[in-house]
């Protein structure tokens, strides 16, 4: 049954019970993945799959259901499941269904469907290349290669009916080598057209840490790269959802309008930036998106809200919820520190002495969303007079997440993002920030 068939069957099921506001979401995917390992295909996985949640609004609070099951009986069962979880909720009645706004043209492109033997035979010349690249690369390095294509049907009582789609190629690289005893790792992730993409640099950054030395602990400047700025991001990205600041589970409560940063950050948040290929026109509201800078020249411009915490707060959503396949939240789209026009040379020479940090690990562990701060393990090199000189291993870089933002003093030119998520990504340039505590021996 395609999703028209299914909206109108639902709808009549509705109107027969009497049920005057609702919200249709059909959420269909079509994914490929396939992970290499030595010279074997490891494992291959291929799914197709069709979703539909049904929103009921009873006493001002929506009810959700979902279902796999088309079927005449299957949508009766869906429905009941929905009022019975409205009637069940003891939240506070603010739910409502929205009017039709006025949303931006935006598409994604449409790369040519991949046969599963070119998904293969990519993963494969990918793995090769990084054993062709240096002698020492090893067993255990990996390569995973997908496809991915998500698309997004909505429709509510109010005669809202909208459609969005996202396409998502890429390849992750986790390259391991070693040197006598010294043993590296090191990972890339390329996205965009699966056949186009190249020089994945997981290999060089693996074996430029050889001879790594520990670290006099002390307080340092520190350029984080790219990917370290993004771990940032993306594990701090929620104390920008206005939920969390009015549940005060963020210290960006009240700040709006309030410098928060220095002048170098600008935060935006853009469901239509130009590389994506996961643009969305439409919350899972059936609110509008639209681009906005979160943080302006160090400025809190704005949180990021829902229609449920924007009428808390007495302000306009800013067409940001989540929540298409279940209960409302909030989610970023493209979500990104804008990036200056200065080199990564000349962010180095900015830097003068200190040290580069370019790889971090544990910040599931080691930081706190709720206070801010960090404490990391880390990987980089030392930077002598703005020139990048010997690896440095087995540090740590502590300090709080907001007192960092007004440490940052520059930033380059070097934007690139993250593993996409179905509408979601994180980016960054490199930042210079000073003043950070680092232990190390």
């Amino acid at each position: 049954m395609d999703k028209l068939s299914i909206k109108s069957s639902l709808e009549k099921l509705l109107a027969q019970q009497g049920i005057k506001d609702y919200e249709i979401h059909i959420m269909g995917s079509d994914s490929q993945e396939c992970d290499i390992f030595q010279s074997d295909v490891k494992s291959f996985s291929s799914s197709t799959s069709l979703d539909l949640c049904l929103k009921v609004l009873v006493d001002g609070r929506f009810g959700t259901a979902n279902t796999q099951d088309f079927s005449m009986g299957g949508l009766e069962e869906l429905a009941r499941k929905a009022v019975d979880n409205a009637k069940s909720l003891e939240t506070e009645a603010e739910d409502t269904v929205l009017e039709a706004g006025v949303y931006q043209a935006c598409s994604n492109p449409v790369y040519p469907a991949l046969a599963s033997e070119q998904l293969r035979a990519k993963a494969l010349e990918i793995q090769k290349s990084a054993y062709d690249a240096d002698p020492r690369v090893i067993d255990g390095t990996e390569t995973e290669a997908l496809s991915v294509r998500y698309d997004i049907f909505m429709s509510n009582s109010k005669g809202v009916s909208l459609q969005g789609n996202t396409c998502l190629e890429g390849a992750f690289l986790s390259a391991v080598a070693k040197d006598g005893d010294d043993v590296q790792t090191a990972y890339c992730f390329r996205s965009g057209q699966l056949s186009e993409l190249r020089d994945f640099d997981a290999v060089e950054k693996a074996v430029s840490c050889f001879g790594a030395v520990v670290p006099a602990s002390g307080v340092y400047d520190i350029v984080f790269d790219t990917s370290c700025m993004r771990d940032f991001l993306s594990t701090f990205a929620s104390v920008f959802y206005a939920k969390n600041a009015q549940l005060g589970l963020s210290l960006m409560a009240g700040k709006e309008g309030q410098a928060v940063s220095s002048q170098a950050v600008t935060l935006m948040d853009d469901p239509f930036e130009a590389t994506s290929t996961i643009k969305i026109s439409f919350d899972a509201e059936g609110c509008p998106t639209r681009t906005k800078a979160v943080i302006e020249d160090g400025v809190l411009k704005t949180l990021l809200y829902n229609s449920q915490t924007a009428r808390k707060a007495k302000t306009q959503s800013t067409g940001n919820a989540s929540g298409h396949m279940g209960p409302v939240g909030t989610t970023h789209y493209s979500f990104f520190i804008k990036p200056s026009s200065i080199s990564k040379d000349d962010l180095l020479a900015k830097l003068g002495n200190g040290i580069y940090v370019s790889y971090m690990k544990g910040f599931h562990a080691g930081a706190d969303a709720s206070t801010g701060d960090f404490s990391i393990e880390s990987l980089g090199f030392e930077v002598k007079d703005g020139k990048l000189g010997s690896s440095l291993k087995s540090f740590t870089v502590s300090g709080n997440f907001y007192e960092m933002l007004m440490k940052v003093e520059a930033v380059d030119d070097r934007l690139e993002f993250g593993i996409p998520s179905v509408f979601t990504r994180v980016g960054s340039p490199d930042l210079l920030v000073r003043g950070l505590s680092v232990a190390g021996k």
